[in-house]
């Protein structure tokens, strides 16, 4: 602000006295008055018709005065001021409209005020005021009327204990309310009965009780409703609608934070559910190419412990136990290698190097890699395998 005033000064401040200056911005200063007034003692007046009012004042405050400044101190023609804008005199920024014979501020004054108050009173006019505004307006226009709060100790009804104990407990609970109404009476020496009326500090009891579930307005508004009482007044009204805007604000906030808690729970059990299946895969896997691992690993074993206590043994057959023991090593690292491919396991797939394959040979290698298993057990196996066996696609060492 200081910054902006000493550049007014410098600008177009050497054609005008310090005072003079200090009244263009009292003038700037006075648009709020409307609104200010307006808001402590006009029900009325909405928020919009303000920020109407406030902005037609500073237009034609800054069209009458501010301009005209600038004008007298060069930044703007001169005939701005002696012929109008464009050229039309009745828009003569110190003669409007043809108002002539007083000083410059009391004109701008005239004329900013009555487009103030005119827009205030009409915007305000033609869009009735909202709630959360009439109760605003409420409180500031009554602010001064000597009045009691709302549930304040006097009471100007009648109402029986019993009645306010059951209205108490449709909202706590019949054991809750019978508690409590006792030990209110054991509190203040008093009498509980179905016949007996209440007075003010029970009635206040009640309310208090009701207003921790219900909100104080709402909890007026029942015990008003077991009891002969006056009517509610306008300030009883916008509290209650006050607190029911705030509920309805509450439970939407809750009802959203519901909704995040059980999409976030479905994801977690969404993705609880996919760890379990693939634990389920992995151990599937893990049985399947444990299996598959104990048979070249028992061969190997079969045919070592072979060579070795028989160190006589021809070489023809040495070299072909020699050979199977490599083939069965072989295989065992490429199941191993398998194995360690953990991408595998998660997706739940097994690589297959599937190719043509003779079924016979297949047969006759497998035979071959567990002979020794069967001398071991005493067993002999007879082959009978057709010739003209076809050509199938597998992977041999899944065969």
């Amino acid at each position: 602000i200081l910054l902006l005033g000493y550049c007014y000064f410098r600008l177009a401040g050497e054609a005008y006295a310090l005072v003079a200056i200090g009244l263009i911005s009292f003038a700037a200063v006075a648009q709020f008055a409307p609104a200010i007034i307006g808001g402590m003692y006009w029900r009325g007046g909405t928020r919009g018709g303000a920020l109407a009012g406030l902005l037609a004042g500073f237009i034609v405050w800054g069209y009458t005065l501010l301009l005209p400044s600038f004008a007298k101190s060069g930044w703007l023609p001169n005939d701005f001021l002696t012929q109008g804008l464009f050229g039309i005199d009745l828009l003569r920024p110190q003669q409007l409209f043809g108002l002539s014979g007083i000083d410059e501020i009391s004109h701008c004054l005239f004329w900013s005020f009555l487009a103030n108050i005119g827009a205030y009173v009409g915007v305000s006019l033609l869009r009735p005021p909202m709630v959360a505004e009439a109760t605003q307006a409420t409180v500031f226009v009554d602010a001064l009327q000597e009045s009691g709060p709302i549930g304040a100790v006097l009471w100007r009804g009648r109402a029986k204990v019993s009645d306010l104990q059951e209205l108490v407990g449709r909202f706590l609970g019949p054991a809750r309310a019978e508690v409590a109404f006792a030990g209110y009476a054991r509190r203040h020496g008093g009498r509980q009965g179905d016949k007996l009326e209440a007075d003010a500090r029970l009635v206040q009891f009640a309310e208090s009780l009701l207003a921790g579930a219900i909100g104080s307005a709402s909890a007026r508004v029942m015990v008003a409703s077991v009891a002969k009482e006056e009517p509610l007044s306008i300030e009883e009204v916008m509290h209650i609608l006050d607190e029911a805007s705030q509920l309805r604000t509450y439970s939407r906030e809750l009802e959203r934070k519901s909704r995040e808690l059980t999409a976030a729970t479905l994801e977690l059990r969404e993705a609880n559910e996919r760890l379990q299946e693939l634990d389920r895969v992995k151990d599937d896997i893990m049985s399947s190419v444990t299996h598959e691992l104990r048979t070249p690993l028992t061969s190997i074993r079969a045919f070592s412990e072979l060579l070795r206590d028989d160190p006589k043994m021809h070489l023809p057959d040495r070299e072909r136990f020699l050979g199977l023991i490599v083939s069965e090593t072989e295989r065992l690292t490429r199941l191993i290698n398998q194995t360690l491919d953990l991408a595998k396991i998660e997706s739940g797939r097994a690589d297959w190097n599937a190719c043509e394959l003779d079924l016979k040979e297949v047969i006759e290698q497998s035979v071959a890699a567990t002979s020794q298993l069967f001398r071991e057990k005493e067993a002999h196996v007879d082959l009978d395998l057709p010739d003209n066996l076809p050509l199938i696609m597998g992977d041999r060492d899944r065969l």
